[in-house]
């Protein structure tokens, strides 16, 4: 194709491949035109580019292998308007979730950290089970469960969600009691 050197020392290319086997070195920006791509890799199988149509979006797509993102300090996943956080990737620390500008899940030394509320649509293990045998499967070599509560009583409530009946298991001043609805 054809090639021209402009007054600013641009190159425009009317067609064609620019080849060089060494490196190449962008001043300014490197600018490509609506829906165009960076191809990578003897197959192209590593692309960045933006979808300039209804979606508007831009996507990072790797074809072969794992994506890799590599960091020696930390990573941050945030918006852009707003710096919002999405995910804060500390190394040799945690890894926090956010939602709405509010963490909501850390990784910490000793397991994991969690706050508001939780859903869990499975079974539950907790203590010394990987395959939980019922909707919450509390296994330990001494305590097994400890429930406190504040006030002068704690109770623990069995509902039957068919019949509305609950029945009480509780503590009320140093009292086992037992108690029916």
């Amino acid at each position: 194709g054809d090639s021209i050197l402009s007054e600013s020392g641009s190159v425009v290319l009317a067609s064609g491949t620019i080849q060089t086997t060494g490196s190449v070195s962008v001043g300014d920006a490197l600018t490509l035109a609506a829906n165009k791509r960076i191809k990578m890799g003897a197959g192209a199988n590593f692309e960045i580019y933006h979808n300039d149509g209804s979606t508007n979006n831009a996507f990072i797509e790797n074809d072969s292998g794992y994506l890799m993102i590599r960091s020696d300090t930390n990573i941050f996943l945030r918006s852009k308007t707003g710096n919002q956080p999405y995910i804060n990737c500390t190394k040799g620390a945690e890894v926090s979730l956010f939602f709405n500008d509010s963490q909501k899940f850390e990784t910490t030394n000793t397991g994991t950290k969690t706050t508001g509320n939780e859903t869990i649509t499975g079974s539950v293990g907790i203590g010394h089970t990987t395959t939980p045998s019922n909707t919450l499967h509390v296994k330990g070599a001494t305590t097994v469960a400890l429930f406190e509560g504040t006030g002068g009583n704690v109770f623990l409530q069995l509902k039957d969600f068919d019949d509305s009946t609950s029945a009480f298991i509780g503590v009320d001043g140093g009292v086992l009691k037992f108690q029916t609805s």
